[in-house]
């Protein structure tokens, strides 16, 4: 048998050169050939159709069809593929937001996703926070701020007070899942017209305005302003600040520039120890851009005015408004002086 192979092989060889020149003669290739399409060119119009996806639901796998230059199937050059590969090519998952800023209500519980096995950090608005917990997580506090670290997938349910003041507790549930550690600020939220009485804590504050008292008088009145108005604009709470809405009864800045509307319906109050600071819109209902100012609002106890994100104004745009006030109760009252008019 091997000596008739070897006798064979020149005559083997020859037929394979002369199918090889032939083919290189006249172009004639297995199949379809394929050159680079002008861009914007219609693939359908190129050579042969697209490959499709071919699922056999007899089997496992999947092939991808392929046809010849004179029409015909053939799939005997490419491998199948198994229907696992392809099933799993799914839309990735949304990304998880691990910064989340939390309104909450005293008393009332809320949900929060945390990460199991890891470190997740919770900012709390008091300054000495304190957590009641039954669940084996680990929990470290550091200043006004929670460290904790669920172990397995159960809930965990915990208070959280101000040290030495239970007139007011935040109550949370947190939900151990497969996602990256999470930082949670929490914000209070309250009918602030209505005040926070019976919150009171030792030193007259209340125990929602402690820290923001710290950071209030922390730094220069200036830069304290700068910086309660960054926030605003970046949808952030100062720490230590409630939020809640602009009820009737309170104090609405006087706002007058013409061609602009001011809307204070929906309008937010964002109340701190020493400063407040309301957030309303304001559009520009003429017919041509406008520039905004400023100086169009006043308030008995105004800080600052400022607009975000714009200050000029194409014809039916809106934008945020934010007027900075100083709190009534904490401003230092002059020495009575009688009056002339008495005599």
């Amino acid at each position: 048998m091997t000596n008739k192979l070897i006798n064979r092989w020149p005559l083997l060889w020859a037929f394979a050169m002369g199918v090889s020149s032939q083919v290189l003669a006249d172009g004639n290739m297995p199949y379809a050939a394929s050159a680079p399409a002008p861009a914007g060119t219609d693939l359908r119009q190129v050579g042969t159709p697209l490959a499709p996806l071919v699922v056999d639901a007899n089997a496992n796998v999947v092939s991808i069809a392929k046809s010849r230059a004179d029409g015909s199937p053939d799939n005997n050059d490419i491998q199948n593929v198994p229907k696992s590969v392809v099933s799993n090519l799914g839309r990735p998952a949304d990304p998880v937001q691990t910064n989340q800023t939390i309104v909450i209500k005293p008393g009332v519980n809320t949900l929060i996703p945390v990460s199991i096995g890891q470190t997740n950090r919770i900012v709390t608005p008091f300054e000495r926070p304190v957590v009641q917990t039954l669940s084996s997580a680990e929990t470290k506090i550091m200043q006004n701020v929670i460290y904790i670290s669920p172990g397995d997938k159960n809930p965990v349910a915990v208070y959280i007070t101000e040290k030495d003041d239970e007139s007011a507790a935040i109550s949370l549930t947190l939900l151990p899942q497969q996602i990256p550690p999470i930082q949670a600020n929490l914000v209070i939220s309250a009918p602030i017209n209505a005040g926070l009485s019976g919150l009171h804590s030792v030193d007259g504050t209340t125990a929602f305005t402690a820290k923001a008292k710290q950071f209030e008088q922390a730094q220069p009145y200036m830069e304290t302003i700068k910086v309660i108005m960054r926030s605003l604009a970046l949808g952030e709470v100062p720490q230590g600040y409630s939020i809640g809405k602009l009820l009737s009864g309170s104090a609405i800045p006087s706002c007058h520039l013409s061609g602009f509307e001011f809307d204070f319906k929906n309008a937010q109050l964002i109340k701190g120890h020493d400063y407040n600071a309301i957030v309303a819109t304001v559009r520009n209902i003429s017919g041509q851009t406008l520039q905004f100012d400023e100086m169009a609002c006043t308030h008995p106890l105004l800080a600052a005015t400022a607009v975000w994100p714009k200050n000029v104004l194409e014809p039916g745009e809106r934008t945020e408004l934010y007027v900075a006030t100083r709190s009534a109760n904490n401003i230092v009252r002059a020495s009575k002086r009688p009056s002339l008019l008495d005599n």
